[in-house]
């Protein structure tokens, strides 16, 4: 009667340990699962309110406005942001994210990966409000970058008397080029087509797959004229 008295005893107090454990466990699961919810909530409010910043920068690179003169600084401002954002960020991986980003576009923004960063540095002189803020002393340099005709020579000096004489205010820099066309035609010429570059690839890798659609394996004869045309009417159809 004893040994079953003891056993019974044993077998009870390995149970209750066995409880303890359980519970103990359990607790710390939930502690584990708690401050994962937190985190990702953490996480989700920091992509919540610094997501608009960055789709802004992403709509002015996609779009097919003429935006070119804007994008250096526009790039410039991002990086300075993202930065900024790592320091503040109240959670080690919202600041590492951060960081990493910063470090991503800054190394993006060098000429090694970036061929056209000095054509978008120097295209920044052709819109008016921001002649203040750029070096306009070096005119060889923007020259060369913009590739500008030396019958741009004479009107640069030109345009530089406009901008300070012209009071009006223009909310697009093609505006004042053709109100100013008849005293500058050759740099008002070649700035409408500088600003109107588009600043992405899109149109670019559009036109390759619809030239996909128009020469295959069937149609390989097609001359040069006809194979242009046919492109031109599959990019700008309604």
């Amino acid at each position: 009667h004893k040994e079953a008295t003891l056993k019974s005893q044993t077998e009870a107090f390995f149970c209750c340990q066995v409880k303890r454990q359980c519970t103990v466990t359990t607790l710390f699961e939930l502690q584990v699962t708690a401050k994962a919810h937190r985190d990702k909530v953490t996480n989700f409010t920091f992509l919540a309110s610094n997501c608009p910043r960055l789709i802004a920068a992403l709509n002015v690179c996609q779009s097919r406005k003429p935006q070119v003169h804007e994008v250096y600084n526009l790039m410039q401002d991002l990086t300075s942001w993202l930065i900024h954002l790592s320091s503040s960020a109240i959670d080690e991986n919202c600041a590492s994210a951060a960081t990493a980003a910063a470090l991503k576009l800054k190394e993006y923004m060098q000429e090694k990966k970036q061929p056209c960063i000095r054509f978008l540095k120097a295209v920044r002189i052709l819109d008016p409000s921001q002649l203040p803020a750029v070096e306009v002393s070096c005119y060889t340099v923007l020259k060369a970058d913009l590739r500008l005709p030396d019958t741009c020579d004479e009107e640069w000096l030109v345009y530089l008397r406009l901008v300070g004489d012209i009071s009006t205010s223009f909310t697009n820099p093609l505006q004042f080029w053709k109100a100013v066309q008849n005293r500058v035609p050759n740099l008002a010429a070649r700035a409408v087509l500088l600003l109107q570059f588009n600043v992405h690839s899109g149109d670019v890798e559009r036109s390759f797959s619809a030239f996909n659609q128009v020469f295959t394996s069937l149609r390989q004869r097609l001359i040069p004229d006809n194979t242009a045309g046919l492109l031109r009417l599959c990019l700008n159809k309604v």
